[in-house]
């Protein structure tokens, strides 16, 4: 599994700072799913990312909801594609290394 830590950048003393808001914008390789009863987040960001922890990462993508409780049945959610895309924004968003 592809893991990282976003937060390992934003302790100090054992305290999390506060992370930056970004939105992640669209690519020509984005996917677009429509909500179902059941989806969650985390699932959705497993079955595109192999990385559930990604599921964060989809409301960046998607600004309009706030949390997952936010989307509702038929509501459209983009999905940033490729993997590395979304990687490669986050990196530059909130400047952290290549570690991940």
């Amino acid at each position: 599994m592809d893991e990282f830590n976003i937060y390992a950048d934003f302790i100090t003393d054992n305290t999390f700072e506060t992370l930056p808001f970004f939105k992640i914008n669209e690519s020509p390789n984005d996917v677009y799913i429509e909500w179902n009863v059941g989806n969650r987040l985390d699932a959705i960001a497993y079955t595109y990312y192999n990385n559930a922890a990604f599921g964060k990462f989809l409301l960046l993508a998607n600004p309009q909801y706030l949390s997952e409780g936010d989307i509702e049945v038929g509501n459209i959610l983009r999905i940033p594609m490729p993997k590395q895309y979304l990687l490669n924004t986050i990196r530059d968003k909130i400047g952290l290394s290549n570690r991940f």
